[in-house]
């Protein structure tokens, strides 16, 4: 799509908006401020509980006299007790209070998904909600993601543009849960990914990432680190084994497992490298940015063009994001854009709904995968 023709979709879809969906935000405004009005009740009460607490407790310490045995006893079993209940009170009045309102914000935010995503989607063609989920071996085939055994899917879209179906997702894999790593596990990745089919079919497989990204190739989540972790550990236990004059089995036996897993560590990432070639581009600014692998150097250059460059450019600009990864292997096109933001809402709490900034930001994400799909389709006709 050129300058004019995105230009024309956002007039047309702003339009659309104002018609179709706007009646439906403004119904939903007095809730959105009757909830923003709970929630400042709740605090204000959580606030009085912080603070009366501590103030309570110094008003106790100080009327509290006594001193040999009975001061001793009046400290164990009056003052720090209260001294530990200030403190309980207190966080359970911050996190208590954080908690209420991460609910109810994704509560409303569910509201909103479920009275307006039906009328926004209408104006595209053929695009559904929450109807049709990328399969689990597609993230594993595409070589985009380190290794992840759990998949939390949030906005789901399939649609159709220019004879070309796509699936849209937005999504969290997660490594398998660990001591430190929270309700679902250690975040492998988090973000959008795109599939679509491509007119040309590729005999090999060829990964762009951005610089420097690790998280690729089904590799362990977060390589690096645990590299340098695991070596850090066990130079540790070798000078403690060197200089302590008790050499127990224990720490024998520490630093043995810690040997063999850095070692397993080095041999499965070299393993899942020497299957791809780096790929070296003409163009200096594109190869500052992303690293190119594959398995067929002249393939490669063959679909990473100067026009795909600037089309991945201008995802990155769309979601604002400098991490994208694009996977072209078969017939199948994977671009995995990791970012932080929750994307695709059509409002909050905080935000009055008549600002439709956000609804409109999803115009200009959908038309540079629009470009996308038009790049890959483009090579049906010029036979590359």
């Amino acid at each position: 799509m050129d300058i004019q023709e995105k230009q024309d979709l956002k007039n047309k879809f702003t339009e659309h908006l104002m018609k179709n969906v706007m009646p439906i935000l403004n119904l939903l405004e007095p809730t959105r401020q009757k909830e923003l009005m709970r929630y400042g009740f709740v605090k204000v009460i959580a606030i009085m509980a912080a603070i009366l607490a501590p103030v309570l407790t110094i008003i106790f310490f100080l009327s509290a006299k006594g001193s040999g045995t009975a001061g001793l006893l009046i400290f164990l079993f009056l003052i720090m007790p209260s001294a530990c209940l200030t403190m309980i009170i207190f966080y359970a009045a911050y996190w208590g209070t954080y908690f209420y309102r991460r609910k109810i914000n994704n509560n409303f935010k569910k509201l909103l998904k479920d009275n307006c995503m039906p009328k926004i989607l209408s104006f595209f063609d053929e695009m559904k909600y929450k109807d049709q989920e990328i399969q689990k071996s597609l993230f594993q085939e595409s070589g985009l993601f380190p290794s992840f055994d759990l998949i939390r899917r949030d906005d789901i879209f399939t649609g159709k543009y220019n004879d070309i179906w796509y699936h849209i997702e937005e999504l969290y894999l997660y490594k398998v849960p660990g001591l430190f790593s929270g309700r679902f596990g250690t975040v492998s990745f988090k973000g959008v990914v795109v599939v679509f089919p491509a007119n040309k079919y590729a005999k090999t497989q060829t990964i762009i990432t951005a610089k420097k990204d690790t998280n690729i190739k089904n590799r362990q989540p977060y390589i690096v680190p645990t590299f340098i972790m695991l070596a850090g550990l066990l130079i540790i236990f070798i000078f403690m084994q060197l200089l302590s004059q008790d050499n127990s089995f224990i720490g024998f036996a520490i630093t043995l497992v810690l040997g063999i897993a850095l070692i397993y560590l080095i041999f499965d990432t070299i393993e899942k490298s020497k299957k791809y070639e780096d790929v070296n581009l003409e163009d200096i600014s594109f190869d500052k940015q992303f690293s190119v692998y594959s398995k067929d150097q002249v393939e490669s250059r063959y679909l990473v063009t100067p026009a795909f460059m600037d089309k991945l450019k201008d995802l990155q600009t769309a979601f604002g994001t400098n991490n994208v990864k694009c996977s072209f292997w078969g017939n199948r096109v994977m671009l995995a854009i990791s970012t932080d933001d929750d994307l695709f809402e059509v409002g909050n709490l905080d935000t009055p709904l008549s600002d439709t900034k956000q609804i409109c930001k999803f115009v200009d994400e959908l038309t540079s995968i629009y470009d996308m799909i038009d790049y890959f389709k483009s090579m049906e006709n010029t036979g590359l």
